[in-house]
């Protein structure tokens, strides 16, 4: 890592410590005089253009280090190699570093410096409750240097990022997408239910129920998701088409209805979005029911 301390750079004085914005990347950018670090576990897309953006208003950076989890899907590869060759174009010498076991989030621009618990991610730097500390103080500045200096990385070429991300990534990103992805709801956010209201039992907050066109008809066609917190809302996934259909805010009078002439199951802890989790859900539930998945005639 670089120190320079010469140019017309923003200046920064002090320590400060608040919520994480996107504008306190700009500034450490802007404050680089030569050499920038981004350490972060996770970057998303939006981050490495952000980064993009930000680095390319100061024509004084002049390395760039990455220390991140380039393996893991949430770290946008793709997107840093790019970067990564783009930067290199215009003569600006890009580090590439990787750890599985990297956790700590600090980004370094010479004098400057950011560091707390956010990922250079939407979440981490406009969105997720996260903290921030920038510091331009000298004594401060060292003792992060002396603990990055501690970290053991691997140093990544280009060459080598460009074969796992051709090689490797889409079979991990195909891995992610099919593993089944459980919503945890500890029993706490109970508390954020509406009790005894319409017909909900008190104490819950979600149901599942099958659905047919017809009472009696011994076929299913739907699986409804009702969440009754924060709002009423409806989640109907067609086991046919395999679709999902969201309806929010939902009459008391519509609710009622899925209610009354559903069959209740199991409410299973299953992201709403996971369309094709819940549609496997409701077929293997008719199943067990003895009902048939089929429209009627």
């Amino acid at each position: 890592m670089t120190n320079a301390s010469n140019g017309n750079s923003e200046r920064i004085s002090g320590t400060v410590i608040g919520a994480p914005r996107w504008e306190h990347l700009r500034q450490l950018v802007n404050a680089c005089e030569a050499a920038l670090v981004i350490c972060s576990p996770w970057i998303s897309s939006i981050g490495v253009t952000k980064l993009e953006a930000f680095i390319a208003e100061n024509p004084r950076v002049r390395t760039v280090e990455i220390w991140t989890r380039l393996t893991e899907v949430a770290t946008d590869s793709r997107n840093l190699l790019r970067l990564t060759r783009t930067l290199t174009s215009r003569d600006i010498e890009v580090i590439l570093k990787d750890s599985q076991d990297l956790h700590l989030k600090v980004y370094l621009a010479d004098r400057f410096a950011l560091f707390g618990s956010a990922n250079l991610t939407h979440g981490g730097f406009a969105n997720n409750p996260e903290i921030i500390v920038s510091t331009s103080e000298p004594t401060l500045l060292q003792q992060i240097e002396l603990v990055l200096s501690s970290i053991v990385m691997d140093t990544v070429t280009v060459e080598e990022l460009d074969e796992f991300v051709s090689a490797q990534l889409p079979e991990l990103e195909l891995r992610e997408r099919n593993q089944p992805s459980l919503e945890v709801r500890p029993p706490w956010r109970d508390r954020r239910t509406s009790k005894g209201r319409g017909p909900f039992r008190s104490g819950t907050g979600r149901r599942a129920f099958l659905l047919g066109s017809r009472p009696g008809s011994g076929s299913v066609q739907k699986i409804v998701k009702i969440a009754d917190w924060g709002g009423r809302s409806v989640n109907i996934y067609d086991l046919i088409d395999e679709s999902r259909e969201k309806l929010y805010p939902i009459p008391e009078a519509d609710l009622r209805g899925y209610v009354e002439r559903g069959v209740e199951i199991d409410e299973p802890y299953i992201r709403e979005e996971s369309t094709a989790e819940w549609v496997r859900y409701g077929r293997d539930s008719a199943a067990k029911l003895g009902f048939q998945v089929a429209r009627d005639d």
